[in-house]
């Protein structure tokens, strides 16, 4: 009896992790070493780490910097209905606003382009809390492999932050998987029908 317990707990941890979205990337931003500033169009700008936030600051009045991770994230563009962006910010300041966009890179690293207005799809955003974007909304080179997001500020007066708290891609079961969490189910049924035979 005590095997058919340990069958059933393994069976339904396996079809549980099966069912579960897969985390292809993640930034907490507890350390930004891997953030740079690629544009700083009145200079002076910066990021930084409390290790809880990431600051996303620009100087400038008037003014706006872009900000890139140096981690590439793996992504197949057949399948980019699948992949979700999920999206914390904290907070912004008061005369400040972002954007996000995607840069695209082929299998060899190689830079493709950018994606423009990833989020929001339109001008900037002052949006506070938790979002998530569906990436199969856009459109994407066939030969991209790898994407990296780029965070913009922008500013009126200046001295202005943006505080990111959370930010991931991650990518939804495919159909298969769902078949496969299906198998999982029919298993168990049948092994607990096994066990309760053997009382």
């Amino acid at each position: 009896m005590k095997s058919c317990l340990i069958l059933v707990v393994a069976l339904w941890f396996g079809a549980l992790t099966a069912a579960a979205w897969m985390t292809v990337w993640d930034e907490d931003f507890s350390n930004v070493s891997s953030w740079s500033i690629i544009h700083d169009s009145g200079g002076g700008s910066s990021i930084s780490s409390d290790g809880d936030w990431g600051y996303f600051y620009v100087n400038a009045a008037a003014s706006e910097a872009a900000f890139i991770t140096s981690d590439r994230i793996p992504f197949n563009p057949g399948e980019s209905a699948l992949y979700n962006l999920y999206l914390q910010v904290e907070g912004v300041t008061a005369s400040t606003s972002y954007d996000i966009a995607m840069d695209q890179f082929d299998a060899s690293y190689g830079w493709l382009g950018t994606i423009w207005n990833f989020f929001p799809t339109n001008s900037t955003s002052i949006f506070v809390g938790e979002t998530n974007i569906n990436m199969g909304m856009f459109s994407y080179n066939p030969n991209t492999a790898f994407l990296a997001p780029k965070i913009g500020v922008h500013t009126g007066v200046g001295v202005q932050t943006v505080l990111f708290d959370y930010m991931a891609v991650e990518m939804i079961p495919e159909p298969r998987t769902i078949l496969l969490v299906g198998l999982f189910g029919a298993t168990l049924w049948t092994w607990r029908l096994w066990c309760s035979l053997k009382k």
